[in-house]
């Protein structure tokens, strides 16, 4: 356990880490719970002192307040006397939810594949490396960071599932991340060609809640305040829900948000058909994805080019 004048002592940088990726995050949301398990109470000054001490990971205090509330971390009276960071509950439920789900469905014999997206730029290098002392003699390193490709792949206990490795050029010039240059057609096209061919009998597909992961069936996904009044008629007699059909259309629309709706996607709906299910992952839990490791080895200067 820190002990408080040892913390109180401890110089902290004032070099800031101005990008925060998701192997960052993980490594934020680890120390955290580390802390919750040796029942500490939980600050910005802790946090930051082990991320540095142990983790090699240098943040500002607004950095990590930011990268807090973000992870779904609230700070706030923990009891009468004392404040500290907690997590909010319906995360933590849907953690609960996921990890009791993963657990069942490998005592049935499932076998989990995990899939998940990265992108890597042919320019990409360790930015530092040994040179004479006049700098004459070095590696040349190219300028910019060249073309980038976005890599799709699963894989499962076992390592990477054959045929599954699919990269494709990013078109993206403005140094937006792969999220924008995949979309649901290329991962469905995935689905089908590669991944189902490849797949264990009876397996669980973990995957996150991209937006190209998460496509919903024609007819399944729920109208908004500013649909037309005759489509919100018509999805609440799909779901067999009684209601006054000469009540306003923001009245209707209260009675579709009291509905509990769960969401049927195409992915899960075709993977099923096949005899297979799929288990998202919670908000911001890609730690429990094995795949993020292995990109998080790349993209932490690990993997050495």
């Amino acid at each position: 356990m820190l002990g408080s004048e040892e913390i109180l002592k401890s110089k902290i940088v004032s070099t800031k880490k101005d990008k925060i990726d998701q192997f960052d995050k993980d490594m934020i949301k680890t120390t955290v719970h580390n802390l919750f398990l040796k029942n500490e109470c939980v600050t910005l000054k802790k946090n930051i002192y082990i991320l540095e001490k142990n983790h090699d990971m240098t943040l500002s205090k607004d950095k990590l307040w930011k990268t807090l509330h973000e992870l779904g971390f609230r700070y706030k009276k923990v009891d009468k006397n004392r404040k500290g960071l907690v997590e909010r509950k319906d995360i933590v439920n849907q953690r609960i939810q996921y990890l009791r789900t993963i657990k069942k469905k490998r005592e049935e014999g499932y076998t989990v594949v995990y899939l998940d997206e990265t992108w890597v730029d042919t320019n990409h290098i360790t930015s530092h490396q040994w040179t004479s002392s006049d700098n004459a003699k070095h590696r040349k390193i190219p300028l910019g960071k060249g073309q980038r490709f976005v890599v799709l792949h699963a894989g499962y206990e076992n390592g990477f599932l054959k045929g599954c490795y699919l990269v494709f050029k990013g078109i993206s010039t403005d140094g937006r991340d792969y999220h924008t240059e995949m979309n649901s057609k290329i991962f469905e096209q995935w689905i089908e060609k590669q991944l189902v061919p490849a797949l264990p009998q009876k397996s669980l597909i973990v995957m996150d809640n991209a937006s190209y992961h998460s496509m919903r069936v024609e007819g399944t996904k729920p109208p908004t305040s500013n649909s037309r009044k005759g489509d919100m008629i018509d999805f609440l007699n799909k779901l067999g829900v009684e209601f006054d059909m000469k009540k306003t259309k923001p009245k209707i629309y209260e009675i579709i948000k009291s509905e509990t709706i769960d969401p049927v996607y195409k992915v899960d709906e075709f993977l099923k058909k096949k005899g297979h299910e799929v288990l998202r992952l919670p908000p911001d839990h890609c730690e429990f994805n094995p795949i993020e490791l292995i990109w998080g080895i790349y993209w932490s200067g690990k993997l050495y080019f």
